[in-house]
């Protein structure tokens, strides 16, 4: 409960908390400084498998990752999720080769069960609903991904920012990933250093047609291993020449590594002894072998069962089916498990890393031609474990009753790896490369344009500069650099912070409303940060927030650029209302926020998540005494180069200068529906703090204004949003606010179609902020965990539209009218979309419509 205090202890309460420095905690994070790795200067990209919800698949292609990167490598995963258009041809290609091949359709029989049945039974689709949210859990929080793409002309252009890219491992060159053409690099630029490392192909047999594609598109490759004895003779048989042999990536990793990703917490681990079953394949007699030893020694019987396909002998024979578990929570079920019978060559690796005694089962009849024996055969070989394979029921009680020395087995892993690290270290090596002492953004998804390290900079020598786009980026005067080191330290992508709770703050969450009509008018959702700006400024403080440039300071010279500065003034306060679909330039201000706390003044920053965490690491990861920051939840930052298209066009077709853009306007059709409306003035309203406003040269809304059509379709924004480091629950600011459209839920009169503001308080001192500006707020208290997941935009990234790289390609050549024309034309399709939501907000039908369809949607 809120207790609203009086004046005198409000500022002795917010003079106390802002005296003290509370978030120490707050610097955990995890960086290449904080591990202690130093980088070697070597850019690598994997094309791996990150995106499968397989628990092999996922595992080996971190592992890769998370080698190279304790080695030094600047690493990242390729994010191949956009090329379903460019891959699929090849496919479909394999599969009109293979129409007549009966196997083939007998394999897919189980993967359209699997699918059929999630749909019929709730159950079951709600078991793998769990399982496929505790995969992208550990996918997001687990992989650093490179920006995505959409063709393999985009992939060309993106490998071209690395020295290697690096293949493998879990079944890349099966037939129909040839056919693909992903896996096989052929996208790759000549003059990148292609390798191929512990890459499977997961069969013993290819037709002459394959054979023929691996000897064409390995010829161009620098170096090749390959992860079992069978890949290793077909490719010598493609190409003459046989490769090495390798472990597989889990394998480069430690035990004390691989605890170190272990969900130790997972609730689903058994607190009794118990056997752990992990079978891919469809052969009962190999369950009830595990029922029958389970039982024997008293065992609980714990499966986990395919991810891939539905298995009928799969079901009742286990005690416990821990479908909430993701490859995190996979790992702890491995190594707590007392016994393990699986048929999988990843259940097999990892019983090995943790020392649990197994049974190796044959998931294929030795003959098949689909058989993928062959890579837990070369593991076993490797390990001196070739008894532990089960081929017969018979067989079962006495193989599993042999005792393990791991003892030797893990002298001959240990060995194995060091072979395996040192071939792929000595592949990677680049003479003469060198890491860079200063921060070098090769990618642009590495940069949110924080500006953080040009305002650390003790010598001047970075500075922000405009690309094509609009984007600022920092540019280095090697001759200033003293190789300090500072920008590398502050930047916020390299040290991400955790998204943990804080352990001095349970987090709280409020709905709000400005109690001020004209205040609510001229804000975007609730006024809330407008009240929170006034207590600050009542007590003395400075005020931080983005508007127009007025004065000339901004870098980009376009109109109505847009830039981070100070007020000490209330009426100052409308320069900051309403949202600015595009990034504004930080300039100098956090050396500012730096000058006005060291004259005694308490200063309240507010930025979007990245120009916070900005701020936060420019004083070293601990928040200074007097400061408070609050953060908005943001979609994305458009690029400004967009916006100057836009107010080209927008001039072009009114016939008036425009002086200002409200983008969030609430004068039509109110907060539910909010308008794109542009002035021929700087001040929109008369007076300026009240709510009457002058008649607008334009007005249009979402479906028909160009610009806001960029926005939501994921044209326009900076390359980084899309990979958004800072979508987090848990922030380093004091404070969170961003729009509730959904106030309906909470009653007490919020859903007044005037606009409402959700709050996250992530400590004392936001606490405290909050209380002390009671008097100019409606609020209500929320559950802090609903309110969390009723938003993605806080926790979850957009994803950039297929033509996002060809509608910036136009944008470099065509002037702005010409280029808002060809992107963004009224169509038929635009009217029909414009007249169906005026038509809905004339009836007083929308606000309905918008709650069934909130409904539906479950948010």
């Amino acid at each position: 409960m809120i207790v609203q205090q009086s004046p005198d202890m409000i500022s002795r309460m917010l003079h106390l908390c802002w005296k003290r420095n509370i978030l120490n905690l707050l610097t955990r994070r995890v960086s290449n400084l904080a591990n202690k790795v130093k980088p070697n200067g070597i850019k690598v990209a994997l094309a791996t498998c990150h995106d499968k919800r397989n628990f092999g698949s996922m595992l080996q292609a971190y592992a890769t990752q998370a080698y190279l990167e304790a080695q030094g490598y600047d690493v990242r995963t390729i994010d191949k999720t956009g090329l379903g258009n460019a891959i699929k041809p090849g496919r479909m290609d394999y599969y009109r080769r293979n129409a007549l091949d009966v196997q083939m359709y007998r394999e897919k029989v189980p993967f359209v069960g699997k699918i059929a049945l999630q749909k019929t039974d709730k159950k079951f689709g709600h078991e793998m609903d769990e399982r496929r949210r505790a995969f992208d859990k550990f996918a997001e929080t687990h992989f650093h991904l490179t920006r995505k793409t959409y063709t393999f002309d985009e992939l060309r252009e993106l490998s071209l920012e690395y020295d290697a890219v690096v293949v493998g491992s879990d079944q890349l060159w099966l037939p129909v990933n040839i056919g693909g053409g992903y896996f096989t690099l052929e996208w790759a630029d000549p003059s990148v250093r292609k390798v191929s490392y512990a890459t499977s192909i997961g069969l013993s047999h290819l037709d002459e047609f394959y054979l023929g594609r691996m000897r064409d598109f390995l010829s161009s490759y620098d170096a090749i291993s390959v992860r079992e004895d069978s890949a290793a003779a077909l490719v010598e048989e493609a190409t003459g020449t046989r490769p090495v042999v390798t472990c597989d990536p889990t394998m480069l990793l430690t035990t004390e590594e691989w605890r170190g990703v272990a969900d130790e917490s997972f609730d689903g681990l058994p607190k009794e002894p118990y056997l752990l079953c992990y079978f891919m394949g469809d052969n009962p007699w190999q369950r009830q072998c595990a029922v029958r030893y389970a039982r024997a020694h008293g065992l609980k019987l714990v499966a986990i069962a395919q991810n891939d396909i539905y298995i009928a002998s799969d079901n009742d024979y286990a005690d416990v089916y821990p479908w909430s578990a993701g490859p995190a929570q996979w790992l702890a079920l491995f190594e707590h498990a007392s016994f393990v019978c699986t048929d999988s060559f990843h259940g097999s690796v990892f019983s090995n890393i943790y020392q649990v005694p197994f049974v190796s089962f044959r998931r294929h009849a030795a003959k098949s031609g689909q058989s993928t024996n062959s890579r837990i055969d070369t593991l076993l070989r490797v390990l001196g474990l070739p008894e532990r394979i089960c081929e017969a029921e018979e067989a079962f009680d006495s193989v599993a009753a042999s005792e393990i020395d791991f003892g030797e087995s893990e002298k001959k892993l240990d060995l194995y790896r060091a072979e395996s690290a040192s071939w792929l270290d000595k592949t990677l090596s680049f003479e003469g490369k060198t890491s860079s002492p200063h921060v070098d953004i090769s990618h642009a998804e590495d940069c949110c344009g924080c500006a953080a390290c040009a305002n650390v900079c003790p010598t001047q020598c970075i500075t922000m500069a405009f690309d094509g786009k609009g984007c600022e980026y920092p540019e280095v005067d090697e001759a200033k650099c003293i190789g300090c080191g500072k920008c590398v330290r502050v930047c916020p992508i390299i040290n991400v912070t955790s998204d943990e709770p804080r352990e001095d703050f349970v987090q709280r969450a409020f709905l709000v409303q400005n109690k001020d009509a004209a205040v609510l008018r001229q804000s975007t959702s609730g006024g809330a940060f407008t009240a929170l700006a006034t207590t600050v400024v009542q007590m003395g403080g400075v005020v931080f927030g983005s508007g127009y440039d007025r004065d000339g300071k901004a870098a980009y010279d376009r109109s109505l650029a847009v830039r981070c500065f100070a007020v000490d003034k209330i009426e100052d306060f409308r320069f900051f209302r309403n949202s600015k679909y595009v990034q504004s330039e930080i300039g100098n201000a956090y050396q500012e926020v730096d000058e006005y706390l060291k004259q005694g003044r308490l200063v309240l920053f507010s930025g979007t998540p990245c120009q916070c965490e900005g701020l936060y690491h420019y004083f070293g990861g601990k928040i200074p005494r007097g400061l408070g920051m609050v953060d908005v939840v943001c979609r994305a930052v458009p690029c400004r180069a967009v916006f100057s298209a836009y107010l080209e066009w927008l001039q072009h077709s009114t016939g008036h200068d425009v002086d200002c853009v409200l983008f969030r306007d609430k004068g039509r059709w109110g907060y539910e529906y909010s308008n794109m409306r542009a002035f021929d003035k700087e001040e929109p309203f008369r007076p300026k703090t009240s709510g009457n406003q002058i008649q607008p040269v334009y007005s249009e809304g979402v479906e028909t204004d160009p610009y806001l059509r960029a926005f939501f379709g994921d044209l326009s924004d900076r390359q980084s949003c899309y990979q958004c480091r800072f979508k987090k629950r848990y922030r380093v600011t004091d404070l969170t606010l961003w729009d509730c459209f959904d106030a309906w839920r909470y009653g007490d009169g919020f859903d007044d179609n005037r606009g409402a503001t959700r709050i996250l308080v992530h400590s004392d001192k936001g606490q405290t902020l909050l209380e002390a500006s009671l008097g100019m707020l409606r609020v209500k208290e929320l559950d802090a965990d609903e309110a969390a997941s009723r938003s993605r935009e806080l926790t979850h990234s957009v994803d950039p539209s297929p033509s996002r790289t060809a509608m910036f390609a136009d944008l470099e050549i065509m002037d702005g009218t010409k280029f808002i024309k060809k992107w963004f034309p009224m169509d038929a399709k635009v009217a029909v979309k414009r007249g169906a939501r005026e038509l809905l907000e004339r009836t007083g039908a929308y606000s309905a419509a918008k709650k069934t369809l909130q409904r539906l949607r479950g948010r």
